[in-house]
């Protein structure tokens, strides 16, 4: 393996554009839902260029491989987003873009994927909560749905208010399941009023939020 990485260091050092090369590869690298190689390929061109991070592209060059890679960030898999993020300095985008590729997920039931741009890139302020959120919690990514709160008082209390609804007299699973027909696995069989007292409780006790956002 660290010969093969030695082999790619070289391979970019001849190439006049690296970053050029690497979506080059990306647009005609077809279906990459399991990246394999070109993981290996995209984390060592990442650590290259944090190693020459003198010789960036202008701010002109920048955004031209910004939108070159934005059609293709909808459909890589999870685990290319990281080192892309940081190969490409999506934090440097334009806002609005961004804002749209994340809807552009969400539009497709990529939530996962969604998440970790919008965790990343701190897009969390002009998203809609439940759109991305619901999805992740019924799917059992409390993790993400966890991160995606971490610092913001108003998402954790819009979080906890969300999972008391869930514990209302009345409500129904079959209403929610018609909404979100189209997300995978036996999802509807593991929202309980018990697990949900239970996770409701935990986030409580962890962000200090008042007993009283929780009712039921």
């Amino acid at each position: 393996m660290e010969k093969l990485r030695a082999e790619m260091r070289l391979g970019f050092a001849s190439l006049p554009d690296p970053l050029a090369w690497l979506l080059d590869v990306l647009d005609h690298g077809g279906d990459c839902s399991e990246p394999g190689l070109l993981l290996h390929i995209v984390r060592e061109l990442q650590g290259w260029t944090k190693r020459r991070a003198r010789d960036q592209p202008s701010a002109l060059k920048l955004e031209e491989l910004q939108a070159r890679l934005f059609p293709w960030l909808a459909r890589c898999n999870v685990s290319l987003l990281q080192p892309l993020f940081s190969i490409y300095q999506l934090h440097t985008a334009d806002y609005h873009h961004l804002l749209g590729l994340v809807n552009q997920l969400c539009q497709q039931g990529k939530f996962k994927e969604a998440a970790v741009l919008s965790i990343k890139l701190k897009l969390q302020p002009d998203l809609e909560f439940e759109k991305l959120c619901v999805p992740l919690l019924l799917q059992d990514r409390m993790d993400l749905v966890e991160a995606y709160m971490e610092g913001s008082l108003e998402l954790q209390q819009s979080l906890l208010q969300l999972l008391d609804s869930w514990s209302v007299p009345g409500f129904r699973i079959k209403d929610l399941a018609r909404q979100y027909r189209a997300l995978p696995g036996k999802w509807p069989e593991k929202i309980k009023c018990r697990a949900m007292h239970k996770i409701a409780f935990r986030l409580l006790k962890k962000y200090g939020l008042d007993p009283g956002l929780c009712p039921h």
